[in-house]
C-alpha cells in the first residue's frame, strides 16, 4: 500500500509542476470547442480575465462550425478555449449573438473569402467560467478532471 504524504509536503517535493483542468466526459452539446483545430478564429480575446465578450468567424464551411450551435444552442455550452483567451482552459457561454461589428482584420478575410465570394458571418459570445450557472435542464451529464503533474524532484 503506498502512502502519499499530506499535500503540502508533497508540493514541496517537487521543483516544477502543472495544474490541468481537461474535460473527461459529458453530452457532445455540453461541450464546444472554440480554437482553429475546430475551424473558429477568435477575433478578439483578453488573455487575462474569466469573463469577456469576444467575436468569432468560421475559418471553413459553415456546417464545419455549426456545433457550436446544435442541439440546446451555444449558451450554456462549455467551450474548449485556444491559450491566448481567457485565463482557464474552459469556459461557459453565457450568451451568444450576432454583433452590429462584422469586420475583421484584412488579412482573415482574405482567407476565408466562400465559393460564392461571401464572407462568414461573425459571431459574439459572452464566456464566463460561472459553470454552476449552466441550466442543467438543457444537458446531459458533463465531468471535468481536475489534475495537478509534478517532475524534478528536488535534492
Amino acid at each position: 500500500m503506498f502512502l502519499r504524504p499530506p499535500l503540502h509536503k508533497w508540493v514541496s517535493l517537487f521543483r516544477k509542476h502543472e495544474n490541468y483542468l481537461r474535460v473527461q466526459w459529458g453530452s457532445n452539446t455540453a461541450i464546444g470547442d472554440i480554437t482553429e483545430a475546430a475551424g473558429w478564429k477568435i477575433l478578439n480575446c483578453s488573455p487575462d480575465v474569466l469573463t469577456q465578450d469576444i467575436r468569432l468567424v468560421c475559418m471553413g464551411e459553415t456546417s464545419m462550425c455549426q456545433h457550436l450551435f446544435s442541439g440546446h444552442g451555444a449558451v450554456d455550452t462549455i467551450v474548449r478555449l485556444s491559450e491566448d483567451c481567457g485565463k482557464g482552459p474552459f469556459a461557459r457561454v453565457q450568451k451568444s449573438w450576432i454583433p452590429a461589428d462584422q469586420s475583421m482584420p484584412a488579412d482573415i478575410a482574405a482567407r476565408i473569402v466562400r465559393r460564392d465570394g461571401s464572407q462568414p458571418q461573425v459571431q459574439a459570445l459572452t464566456l464566463d467560467t460561472n459553470f454552476t450557472a449552466v441550466d442543467s435542464s438543457k444537458l446531459d451529464k458533463l465531468n471535468f478532471l481536475l489534475g495537478f503533474l509534478s517532475s524534478e524532484p528536488c535534492d
